[in-house]
């Protein structure tokens, strides 16, 4: 039986960034990814969804060219567009494999893994231990049942479309389907958005969904809510989709309903790792499951599924195995959803805020008071920052142009001492960029 210092379980990016910090602290790293390496992000998630959504962004470019005195006459190539979203991604994976064939002490096992004993894993034919292991295996999208008939596209098979659908019903409110409306909807498919819950993005500010609402349904999407679909069926080469009284047909079906982990193929009970009523394995604030010296990270522990925070969840484990006892803290966590307009958040909602009973102060402003969002016609969206009493940042959302990088300044005002009110007052921003957006929020 081989014996290693560190056992990664999932090659994905989580993963890889904790065997990278494994290694650099001279340990010999067994890395084990049955899969290509990358995981979701690189290869069904992040990445891909990025490539395609910049194409509908680019779309919107050009249909404000021509106020600019610019006149441009397009047509769009959905095939190459998803060959190049492929491409893309090929070619990093290939990188991915190339920079980890110069790693010394680290060992790529490509084979399924399940637990026999506590500090045992069964890879392949053979078994190999450590005493410190990180598991790191993500999670799939869920289909349910009466979906399963149709065979839907999911966010790990709607990368290799190759026909463009006229339209397609996307099932969920979450932000996979409000990125995926954007993307299709941008490129001219007719979108319907379905959903069981009277919005989308449920956990966000109704000012975050009345805006993103109104922005997807200026390209054309329509939304259904409180729909729960009774049946799903194949009408010839389209998709007959029943809802009480109602049915909808289209040429394509996409569930976003949600994801689940993937504990099960680790067979986690024989090495006795508790888990939640979803499956998610519990952690505690170190990141170590209830067996010492066996860490869960990303989307597996479900405490936070963007591939950023699964990335200073591995530094923060690995260090925690050998040198410090460090918390993982999610106060300044942030995530985006890349849709139109874009969102970009940190922290809690003002609803959350509210149902804590904290005192605090919201400031506020719109991107239509903003010179540059005029010039470059992006005036849709705000800015909205909590505080506390103190001062201290409680949550902030942006939607609007830029959003995912404006929260930046957000995020590192937050990680710093003093009153975070005064220190963004003090900020000067350029004059003309939609930064300024910040400046005018007193």
């Amino acid at each position: 039986m081989k014996q290693f210092d560190v056992i990664v379980i999932g090659g994905g990016t989580t993963g890889l960034t904790a065997a990278s910090e494994a290694v650099s602290k001279r340990k010999k790293v067994a890395v084990i990814e049955p899969g290509v390496l990358g995981g979701t992000c690189l290869n069904r998630g992040c990445i891909p969804s990025k490539l395609l959504i910049h194409g509908a962004e680019l779309l919107q470019e050009i249909n404000h060219a021509k106020d600019f005195g610019i006149n441009v006459s397009y047509t769009i190539n959905f095939a190459k567009a998803m060959r190049h979203q492929r491409s893309t991604i090929t070619a990093a994976q290939r990188k991915i494999v190339q920079n980890l064939k110069k790693i010394k002490n680290m060992t790529i096992f490509k084979a399924k893994a399940k637990f026999v004993d506590k500090k045992i894993l069964q890879v392949g034919k053979q078994k190999i231990t450590a005493p410190k292991i990180i598991i790191a295996i993500g999670g799939t999208p869920f289909v349910p049942k009466d979906m399963e008939n149709i065979k839907p596209l999911t966010s790990d098979n709607v990368w290799f479309l190759k026909k463009q659908p006229k339209s397609i019903a996307l099932i969920g409110g979450g932000y996979i389907s409000a990125e995926f409306a954007y993307f299709f909807a941008g490129y001219g498919t007719k979108v319907y958005v379905i959903n069981r819950g009277d919005s989308i993005l449920r956990r966000e500010d109704k000012e975050v969904v009345e805006e993103v609402e109104n922005g997807l349904k200026e390209l054309g999407v329509t939304f259904l809510y409180n729909r729960k679909t009774k049946t799903a069926r194949k009408k010839g080469k389209q998709i007959e989709l029943r809802f009480a009284n109602k049915k909808l047909t289209v040429d394509a079906v996409m569930v976003n309903a949600g994801r689940r982990p993937n504990t099960n193929f680790l067979d986690v009970k024989k090495a006795n790792i508790k888990t939640d009523k979803r499956n998610f394995i519990k952690v505690n604030k170190q990141l170590e499951t209830n067996v010492k010296g066996i860490y869960a990270i990303g989307d597996i522990n479900g405490l936070a599924p963007f591939a950023h925070t699964g990335k200073a969840e591995a530094k923060i484990a690995v260090n925690n195995m050998f040198t410090k006892n460090k918390k993982m803290d999610y106060t300044a966590s942030p995530y985006a959803i890349f849709t139109y307009p874009q969102v970009g958040a940190v922290g809690l909602t003002e609803e959350e805020v509210k149902k804590k009973k904290l005192k605090h102060k919201i400031v506020y402003n719109s991107f239509a008071n903003v010179g540059k969002a005029r010039i470059i016609k992006e005036t849709k969206g705000f800015v909205k920052i909590i505080f506390s009493k103190k001062g201290k940042i409680l949550g902030a959302r942006i939607v609007g142009p830029y959003a995912a990088e404006l929260i930046h300044e957000i995020i590192a005002v937050m990680n710093a001492p003093g009153n975070h009110e005064e220190i963004l007052k003090k900020t000067i921003h350029i004059h003309p960029t939609v930064s300024e957006v910040m400046r005018d929020l007193w």
